[in-house]
């Protein structure tokens, strides 16, 4: 390709950043007519930071986890989402990103040593989300791979807020404990179909409830039931 003068390559590196989040990858750069030796004086100047292995943050490192998530999958390539703790974050069942993050490629993509990389063969169509703009494993595929290390009462929370927000269901969760019987999570994921078949549980008090409810042999209780309006009314003008 026949190189571009400096400030428009610099205009043209800004554009493709806009367009991926502010990020760009070592292949563009040559593309556009950039040599080695023209990347490394704007890795001098500060123009491109290295962040993994063939990509750049132009100008500056994106402030917010999920632009910094974008990155680590330039990085990894097309075949690559986000996965577990990574994926429990971007679906919101987590209170931080943590860093390095989790990502899960098809075959044998690029695996930066600055990015957790986890290689699967068996991946379907179905097991990757776009959520946010990023491409992440299934609720149901993040709940597999986030069970062996939750504890139970994080699990069943992560499994009813996901199914209160209609991601995920019974089925999805026995369809991936089938496919992955050897993974460390099949277990535990199997464990919670008794809980998938009823109403989600609304909040940790209700998940703590069930099993208080057992030991102690209370009966005649329901969960997820609405007071009636007269009932409502009649409580609210006691006096106590």
């Amino acid at each position: 390709m026949r190189r571009v003068g400096g400030t428009v390559v610099d205009r043209l590196i800004a554009a493709l950043a806009r367009q991926q989040s502010g990020y760009v990858l070592r292949e563009q750069l040559f593309a556009l007519g950039l040599t080695e030796d023209a990347i490394k004086h704007r890795i001098k100047r500060g123009l491109l930071i290295p962040v993994h292995r063939g990509v750049y943050a132009v100008g500056h490192v994106p402030a917010d986890p999920k632009l910094r998530a974008r990155g680590a999958l330039l990085a990894c390539g097309r075949r690559s989402a986000l996965a577990y703790d990574s994926a429990l974050s971007a679906w919101g069942l987590a209170p931080r990103w943590r860093e390095p993050f989790e990502v899960i490629v098809a075959g044998c993509d690029r695996r930066p040593k600055t990015i957790r990389v986890h290689r699967s063969r068996c991946l379907l169509t179905r097991d990757i989300r776009v959520h946010y703009g990023l491409r992440v494993t299934s609720p149901a595929l993040t709940v597999l791979h986030n069970a062996p290390k939750l504890t139970d009462r994080k699990l069943i929370r992560a499994v009813n807020e996901l199914r209160m927000a209609r991601r995920l269901t019974h089925e999805q969760l026995v369809d991936v404990a089938d496919r992955f019987p050897r993974h460390p999570g099949a277990r535990r994921v199997r464990s919670l179909f008794g809980l998938t078949t009823q109403e989600p549980d609304r909040s940790p008090f209700e998940e703590d409830w069930r099993p208080f409810a057992r030991t102690y042999k209370l009966t005649g209780w329901r969960t997820n039931r609405h007071v009636s309006a007269t009932a409502s009314t009649s409580c609210s003008s006691r006096t106590y």
